[in-house]
């Protein structure tokens, strides 16, 4: 499966007589970042255009642009005063020149190109010239939405009285932005082995849902109640929760691993089953293969639910060592 949805992606590669051509093009913009001295925009539903206006669906070159793009943009002087207004969710016309995305020559080397594929980018390049389009949405309302409160949470982190590198890390933290960092944050990170700690996975959103979980737990408890109901709420708001924090991260790849495992392993509790812990889990990794196939090529799906693996058989043992030490002390 896996195989077959590589070969799919590599049909979504811009092809390679359009690399290094100016062409006019429209895409709707679905991420912004907004960098020192330029702009990086990511566009999908991307078509050739002449004169602002997409070729239609049955011109000869459509079937040969059907690719996600990485744009970058930079300016200098007073340049970025002719920028046009860019929200997340618009139609964007541009006039850019493109490549295919390559990995380093070297084999042993970090593979550039079946990373960008697993993300569903298929070309990057510049933006050579903006042009005039009147303004109009391309994503649901529902999008636009979660696009614009992302934005204003990180504009609200902004303005508060921090200092610019307590910034940058709570905009890591909190949304999965790492425009705020710089090459020195990053150096300090990695010299500490905590740059991981800045990616939003399996480990934030697990400790959104425990202590989420927990505080229900407590509450109920302070209200008297013993029963199954308490734990089957505790549950349902360590998963809102954990949904919330995944829709803040924008949904990325690793953020929906999470909650797939997340849910599956609270399903029992939810609906008051006993299922094993093994079983919930392979579930689990059932229903991320099945929905991100490209992932079985990931050494983070393996590491994910390795680590998750061991974690809870081991608690399960020392589980069953206690009962084993309270068993032999009755008798």
């Amino acid at each position: 499966m896996g195989q077959i949805l590589q070969a799919t992606r590599e049909h979504s590669v811009l092809p390679q007589f359009l690399e290094g051509r100016d062409l006019n093009l429209i895409g709707c913009v679905i991420q912004v970042e907004r960098l020192e001295r330029g702009l990086r925009l990511w566009l999908t539903s991307n078509r050739l255009a002449q004169n602002s206006q997409p070729d239609t669906q049955t011109s000869p070159m459509a079937h040969y642009f059907n690719a996600d793009l990485q744009l970058s943009y930079f300016y200098y002087g007073t340049a970025d005063a002719q920028l046009p207004e860019i929200d997340v969710g618009y139609w964007l016309s541009v006039q850019v020149r493109l490549k295919q995305p390559r990995s380093y020559g070297n084999p042993q080397s970090f593979d550039y190109r079946a990373w960008a594929l697993r993300h569903g980018i298929g070309a990057k390049g510049v933006i050579k010239h903006w042009q005039p389009m009147e303004k109009q949405a391309c994503l649901t309302e529902p999008q636009r939405w979660l696009a614009a409160a992302r934005e204003q949470l990180a504009n609200a982190i902004d303005n508060r009285p921090l200092s610019v590198t307590s910034k940058a890390l709570w905009q890591a933290l909190s949304l999965g932005e790492r425009r705020g960092l710089e090459q020195s944050h990053w150096q300090v990170l990695n010299a500490t082995g905590t740059s991981n700690l800045l990616v939003i996975s399996g480990l934030h959103i697990g400790l959104v849902a425990l202590g989420s979980y927990g505080l229900v737990l407590v509450l109920v408890r302070r209200l008297g109640c013993q029963s199954q109901v308490g734990l089957r709420l505790a549950a349902l708001v360590a998963c809102l929760a954990g949904l919330i924090y995944t829709a803040l991260a924008d949904f990325a790849i690793p953020t929906q691993r999470a909650m797939i495992m997340l849910v599956c392993l609270l399903w029992g509790v939810l609906w008051g089953l006993e299922i094993g812990f093994i079983r919930r889990l392979g579930l689990a990794f059932l229903l991320t293969v099945a929905t991100q196939p490209e992932s079985i090529f990931s050494l983070g799906l393996w590491l994910s639910y390795g680590a998750v693996m061991v974690l809870g058989l081991s608690w399960a043992a020392r589980g069953k060592q206690r009962l084993r030490q309270r068993l032999q002390a009755l008798l």
